[in-house]
Formats: C-alpha cells, structure tokens, sequence
C-alpha cells in the first residue's frame, strides 16, 4: 500500500469514528497515573465504534516516574502519546499543552481533562457521554467526582464567581506582589511562618471540605451558572472548535475552575452538570 493511501486510510479513522481524548497531568506518582490509565483504556475494550485516545503530560517529575510509565506502556503505543515537561509548569499550562496536542492529532469529539488519582469505574461512560451530548450540545460537561478518601462529592462546587471576584483573581495572577486587602495582607503573612502555615492551610481545609459536604448539589443534573470541579472536566467539540486553551495560562494550580466557570459565563457557552457521568 503506498504512502498516500496510509494516510488517508489514517485520516478517515479519525474523521469516521467518535474520538474520545483524555488529557492526564502527571507529577511524581506513577503508581497513581497507572490506575488512571489503565481505567480509561479499559472503555475502549471490545468496541469498533470509538476511539480512546489518552495524552500523558509529565510536569517536571525528577523521580523516573515519568521514565517507568513510558517504560511500561511504550513510546510508540498507538493508545497513549507521552510529553514531557522540562519544569513544572502548573495545572493550567501543562493541561493547554495536552489539550492542544489531542486536539490537532486526533480531532476528537471529546477532551476530557482528569487528574491523575481520577479512575473511570462506569463501564458505559462513553456511550452515556455520547447520549448525553446529543441531547443538548453542551460545551462542557461535569460529571460526578466521588472522593473515596474523604467520602464526599466533589462536583458541582457549592460557588460561582460574580464578575468583581473573577477580576480579582485575574489581577492577583497578573500581579501577585500587591495586596487587595488587610485580609489578604495578613494571610500572606501567615503563610510565610512556616509553622502557622501549616495551621491556616488544615483549617481552610477543613473549612472547605465541611462547606462542600453541605451541598447536595450534585444530586441533580443542571445547567447555566455553575462551577465545575476540575479534577475531571469534558470540554465538547462545541468547544474545541471555537478555542486553543481552555485554562487561563497564568495561574500555576489553583482558582482554574472558578475562572473557567466565569469565562463560560461570559461567553454564554452551555455547561452541564449531570451524575448520569460518574
């Protein structure tokens, strides 16, 4: 057969088939990654009609890891494509990196963005995503994201920001050196003392943790105004076609989902939360 129809052959396999891609950030735990992957590429077991597809980004692990997991699946394993980081560069770089990467290789209907300690137990989860799409297109899809550990759900999340906070957190990012307020002067400080640091972070922990076992939010499905956990987040081809990235690259790890969930609203794009999607 001769080069041009390889390709092409090629081509239609991704054009023909709903591809589902996954995006999974990597940083020391190999042990925990292989459960991830291995999770995911079960859903593609028996089936002729989809196509799973995982991106592993490695983000600066210097404890061969990363070395192992490509090791043990192969560099040329035509189910998993690996990249490696230089220097860790948080959860919104790194995952743009993997999202563009599946998004110009593979075409796919779906990018899903998990972290790594994430597994997919729901055997019908493909075909249920598909369902779930064709019913009312949305861009982004937040399934339901059970801590086993901590014995809560994490998705939605009991927030949404208003306008003033998102712009707050973008102005903190853009620049960290200025403080907004007495508040935020002394919470610098407080985490500066290492052993006050330790203190304040249990009990905003704890704070958090208690306010979201609160919310029974997750019960039912719904749409609009909501903000998604990021652990496990499906962006839709609605999506896909219209943007690069999907994170605001200047945050490093945390406040992505309320600013995620901002830029959804301003952007009047459709976001689903459903527990159909576990």
């Amino acid at each position: 057969m001769n080069a041009a129809l390889v390709q092409n052959s090629k081509a239609c396999s991704f054009e023909c088939l709903d591809v589902v891609g996954f995006v999974i950030l990597h940083y020391m735990s190999d042990s925990l990654t292989r459960d991830c992957i291995d999770s995911i590429l079960k859903l593609s077991d028996g089936r002729s009609d989809v196509m799973v597809r995982c991106v592993v980004v490695d983000n600066g692990s210097d404890n061969g890891s990363f070395e192992r997991l490509v090791q043990q699946y192969g560099d040329d394993n035509p189910m998993i494509h690996f990249i490696a980081n230089a220097d860790n560069l948080g959860f919104s770089r790194a995952n743009n990196i993997g999202f563009r990467y599946a998004r110009e290789t593979w075409n796919p209907s779906f990018i899903i963005i998990a972290n790594n300690d994430i597994q997919v137990v729901q055997s019908n989860f493909v075909d249920t995503l598909r369902t779930i799409y064709a019913e009312s297109h949305p861009y982004l899809i937040g399934p339901d994201i059970y801590c086993k550990r901590l014995r809560f759900h994490q998705s939605p999340m009991n927030c949404f920001p208003t306008i003033a906070r998102a712009r707050d957190l973008l102005e903190r990012y853009n620049n960290p050196s200025a403080n907004r307020s007495i508040h935020d002067a002394l919470k610098r400080v407080g985490y500066s003392i290492p052993g006050l640091r330790g203190l304040l972070a249990k009990r905003s922990f704890r704070k958090n943790l208690e306010f979201q076992r609160s919310f029974d939010g997750w019960k039912a499905e719904c749409t609009g105004k909501i903000t998604l956990q990021g652990a496990c987040l499906i962006f839709t081809r609605g999506f896909i076609k219209t943007e690069e990235d999907p994170f605001f690259p200047e945050t490093f790890l945390y406040e992505e989902e309320n600013i995620l969930a901002w830029r959804f609203a301003q952007n009047r794009w459709p976001v689903l939360y459903t527990p159909r999607l576990q």
